[in-house]
């Protein structure tokens, strides 16, 4: 599977797990919030809709939106 993935998101997910973030690491935006529970600012949905590979603010987990 790594083989597939961006060699920066892979890097930044592997940091994230020594760095011990709550699991799971890597969450999907729903209605405008983070799976910890957190709305995501406007200016983060829109890095989120260009492509960027964002961390949430409160959780510091890799979000994603579809």
């Amino acid at each position: 599977i790594a083989k597939n993935i961006d060699e920066g998101l892979l890097q930044k997910y592997k940091t994230k797990r020594k760095e011990k973030v709550t699991f799971p690491i890597v969450g999907e935006v729903v209605g405008g919030m983070c799976i910890c529970g957190m709305d995501v600012a406007l200016a983060t949905l829109n890095r989120l809709s260009s492509g960027e590979t964002v961390e949430c603010e409160n959780c510091h987990r890799i979000i994603y939106s579809k």
